[in-house]
């Protein structure tokens, strides 16, 4: 009976976790709206980025910053 409790709960928190990070991903995609960026391109060109960018720099990368940074890199 334990095991079927502590599994039952394993399956809740995944649930839990699998809904936030969902979340995470649709807030992206209404700020890519907002801003009027095509998300697929925002996270094709962050999935790119993201390994060569500094730690404290990765608000560059958020939907609202991706069209600037893409003015800067024609340059």
């Amino acid at each position: 009976m334990y095991s079927n409790l502590r599994s039952a709960c394993w399956g809740v928190k995944a649930r839990c976790d699998l809904s936030r990070n969902s979340a995470m991903i649709y807030s992206f995609f209404a700020i890519c709206k907002k801003h009027e960026v095509n998300p697929f391109q925002w996270l094709k060109y962050t999935l790119e980025n993201i390994m060569a960018i500094n730690h404290k720099n990765l608000k560059d990368l958020f939907p609202q910053n991706y069209k600037n940074n893409l003015q800067k890199s024609n340059l």
